[in-house]
């Protein structure tokens, strides 16, 4: 059996390419001649694929070459002269090392992440016969995402008007059957649209799904004929059944065979067609039959109905793997999701440009919980935990409620930010804004806990605003969105002036110039802080009348 590369190219959390090649595969670093990223040109032995931008020089231009074994395995081969290349099982390829892969692996490159895949090309094979009355079809079944050529000249065969007018009908039928499968969106909606389609397109008396699960067959869907009445609805075939899970492939029995149990004496026919999955294992069957009902010789399935059945079970073996990718995919988006927002995650999928950083204006917010080592020795590491998921929950909201985004959690502290990935012109007003919503959130949170809080508790925040560099501050194999430079630096040594200032929050100047008028500022003093040359002044802000908690020469 002779084997296909399905490539898979991730771009952050957002599938950017999939590609069935046969042949060898090389991937590389954009040329001067070549368009951009996921430019693919045909190669002496195969295909190369461009997976980063000429600018992106910690990819070669020619840096991994895949080729396949006959041995059913594929070598990785890393063709740069400067930088290792990682594998996924973990394996590190310095320059010019090589590694046979089983399976399955992925690269990372530059900022995108290349999965691939050996699969089989499906061959023509012999027919062959279980005995006299088992029938199967010469082609062995195909698997789900497998590679299968077109015969060119069947179109050509059935080109004439009488031909094609016959077919029409069939066409127009199979038609409806691909709409109703593409819009099936689980796996019973695939096992109830292939059933029905056995009795509806097919025209056989029952179409029945059943899955092999646990050492036996279950049935999870079945239609009938409404002219069938309902005793004449009988069990199936085990031999039949047996034969396809051995050769899977789709068979279809005589009723008049000496392997037929008694159960059966009533069935003129059936078929079955396997349903597997992308590694060729069974899943299930997709089944019919027919009975006798007068006129014997119409009543016998052929071998054109047996290709409609397994047409369907294709169909239904796709659309399970469909459905697995889509799940899969929705899996990642999620947990990306529990580390930053919903939105930036809907964002970062639809532009995933912005993960390669860009130059923006943003207000960067520092919190952190005061006393917090003295509380959690006194509260115990399980209530602590408890705890601080129920603070850091509240202030995260306060974030989310002006749009701004979560950049990490470290420790007892939040760091967020405002003004990227969506440019908003207010993102001083906006972080402040949160800072206020952060002080009413902890009186609530410390009646809640007040029974089991050694004291009471406070927060401390700090907030500067300008220019910053916005994009993935992570590394390749686990991103994280957020600014870097000077004002993120100069926002963290805000907020630790408030511990000396005992002054819940503190705002720099950059902050204040930005906020709107109807915000009132007070200068508190002029400080230097590490690693910064020039003297930082620092503010203290309310808007209208409203304040921050502790503060009274500003109440």
């Amino acid at each position: 059996m002779d084997h296909a590369f399905r490539v898979t190219i991730f771009d952050g959390i957002r599938l950017v390419f999939e590609q069935e090649i046969v042949g060898a595969i090389e991937l590389g670093r954009q040329r001067k001649d070549e368009p951009g990223p996921l430019f693919t040109q045909p190669i002496s032995d195969g295909v190369r694929i461009v997976v980063a931008e000429l600018t992106e020089v910690s990819v070669s231009r020619q840096q991994v070459r895949i080729e396949p074994r006959i041995d059913g395995h594929f070598m990785v081969r890393n063709l740069g002269t400067n930088s290792p290349i990682q594998l996924k099982p973990p394996r590190t390829l310095e320059p010019g090392q090589s590694w046979v892969c089983v399976g399955t692996t992925r690269i990372q490159l530059g900022s995108r992440l290349v999965c691939v895949e050996m699969v089989p090309i499906i061959t023509q094979e012999t027919e062959i016969s279980a005995n006299s009355d088992v029938l199967s079809l010469q082609s062995a079944t195909i698997l789900p995402g497998a590679r299968f050529g077109f015969d060119s000249h069947l179109v050509k065969s059935v080109r004439s008007a009488p031909i094609a007018d016959q077919l029409e009908p069939m066409i127009r039928n199979l038609q409806a059957a691909i709409d109703v499968f593409q819009s099936a969106n689980s796996s019973a909606d695939f096992y109830r649209h292939a059933v029905q389609s056995v009795v509806d397109l097919v025209g056989l008396d029952t179409g029945r799904v059943l899955l092999w699960k646990e050492d036996r067959w279950q049935l999870v869907a079945m239609a009938s004929d409404d002219k069938l009445e309902e005793q004449t609805v009988i069990p199936y075939s085990n031999f039949v059944l047996q034969k396809v899970r051995e050769q899977k492939r789709t068979l279809w029995q005589m009723g008049g065979s000496q392997d037929v149990s008694a159960s059966l004496i009533n069935v003129q026919s059936v078929v079955a067609s396997p349903i597997l999955n992308s590694r060729g294992e069974l899943i299930g069957v997709l089944y019919g039959d027919r009975g006798y009902g007068g006129m014997t010789a119409e009543r016998e399935i052929t071998r054109f109905e047996a290709m409609l059945v397994e047409l369907l079970a294709c169909s239904v073996a796709s659309g399970l793997l469909r459905v697995q990718q889509e799940e899969a995919l929705q899996a990642q988006k999620l947990k990306f999701e529990q580390f930053q927002s919903k939105k930036l995650a809907e964002q970062l999928e639809s532009q995933p440009d912005l993960l390669k950083g860009r130059e923006v204006d943003v207000s960067v917010l520092f919190v952190d919980i005061r006393k917090f080592s003295k509380i959690s020795e006194a509260l115990g590491a399980a209530t602590t935990f408890e705890w601080i998921n129920d603070v850091m929950s509240a202030l995260s909201e306060c974030v989310n409620e002006t749009d701004g985004i979560i950049v990490d959690y470290v420790g007892d502290e939040i760091m967020a930010m405002w003004g990227a990935p969506d440019l908003q012109p207010d993102h001083a007003s906006r972080a402040c804004r949160a800072a206020l919503r952060m002080f009413e959130q902890i009186p609530i949170i410390h009646a809640k806990w007040k029974t089991v809080l050694p004291e009471p508790f406070a927060i401390g925040i700090g907030i500067n605003t300008g220019p910053a560099r916005a994009g993935n501050i992570g590394s390749h194999r686990k991103f994280k969105y957020g600014p870097l430079g000077n004002t993120v630096n100069l926002a963290s040594r805000v907020q630790g002036c408030t511990k000396y200032l005992r002054c819940p929050c503190v705002i720099s100047a950059s902050t204040r110039d930005a906020l709107g008028p109807d915000w009132f500022t007070r200068r508190l003093c002029e400080v230097r802080v590490v690693n910064i040359t020039q003297p930082v002044p620092l503010y203290f802000a309310r808007q209208g009348m409203r304040s921050w908690r502790g503060v009274g020469f500003l109440g």
